[in-house]
């Protein structure tokens, strides 16, 4: 599943194939933000070399949690709030010739997929650092991209425990949040339980020193409470308490602390449900 983050003007980083881009923008109700998402395909032979990609667009707002594929069909995921709203289907098919830098509709567009304003929104979008995205999904549309990470494995996750972000969603600018406080490095990992049914309202925010070995890495943690975004408490050793307090407040100058991790954790329990039901659907293993 590839995650939603609607306080990013723009998600460029997610390259498979098919592929997704994500724009956001304020919504026309104060406080809200609406999204165009871009499902990208691309020719799959490689002796093709015509820099072209076809994508299909849907118009959402800040409620989804995250786009997947299920026998190459395009599967939205809506927060709980939005009650089956909207019903996000595509509302545009469009051609983009990523040499000359343009897009028009698809001659084979149905009248329900030329949506004027989408188009409208992917014209003002499509400047080099899109058209750079663009080109390296279409390289991966041929198997010449970079690898993808495997995905993290539910069938040996135990329900009720927490799980970090960065297992799940391993790539990304947010998959870690990166701190230099008075000369050390420092991140932050965000765990949550993401059993798809849990209320809990606690985010375990773990504080790590990476230039250490990894079993001397732990800085200390900070407890976070939803969905008003309060710390809680803090664990660490009494010389580095100091530094976990500047690190819980450099986060509060980023974000929105409710905001955020609340998403993150709604985000973190559709992935969750989402491998549950293909848990569910492969055969068991037979005994030899």
């Amino acid at each position: 599943m590839v995650p939603t983050d609607p306080m990013r003007a723009r998600q460029l980083s997610h390259v498979a194939h098919p592929g997704v881009l994500l724009f956001w923008a304020p919504g026309r109700r104060a406080g809200t933000r609406e999204g165009l998402v871009l499902v990208v395909h691309g020719c799959e032979d490689p002796r093709c070399d015509r820099r072209h990609v076809q994508v299909e667009g849907f118009l959402v707002d800040d409620r989804l949690l995250g786009v997947s594929f299920r026998k190459e069909m395009t599967r939205l995921h809506w927060s709980r709030e939005s009650r089956g709203e909207p019903k996000g289907g595509p509302v545009l098919l469009a051609d983009i010739d990523l040499g000359r830098g343009t897009v028009q509709l698809s001659p084979t567009a149905p009248a329900t997929e030329r949506d004027p304003q989408a188009l409208a929104w992917l014209e003002r979008e499509l400047d080099a650092e899109v058209l750079a995205a663009l080109d390296r999904q279409w390289l991966a549309a041929k198997g010449r991209g970079p690898a993808a990470p495997p995905a993290f494995n539910w069938r040996n996750w135990e329900r009720g425990t927490m799980v970090a972000w960065c297992s799940v969603f391993p790539t990304g600018p947010d998959a870690v949040e990166r701190f230099v406080i008075d000369g050390r490095e420092l991140e932050v990992m965000d765990f949550y339980c993401p059993t798809p049914d849990c209320t809990c309202t606690e985010v375990l925010l773990m504080v790590v020193d990476p230039t250490r070995a990894p079993n001397q890495a732990a800085v200390g943690r900070l407890v976070l409470r939803l969905p008003d975004g309060e710390f809680q408490g803090q664990e660490a050793p009494a010389h580095e308490r100091a530094l976990i307090e500047r690190v819980g407040a450099e986060l509060a100058g980023r974000y929105d602390l409710g905001q955020r991790y609340a998403h993150r954790k709604a985000v973190m329990q559709a992935a969750c449900a989402e491998g549950l039901e293909v848990r569910r659907r492969r055969p068991p293993l037979r005994r030899q």
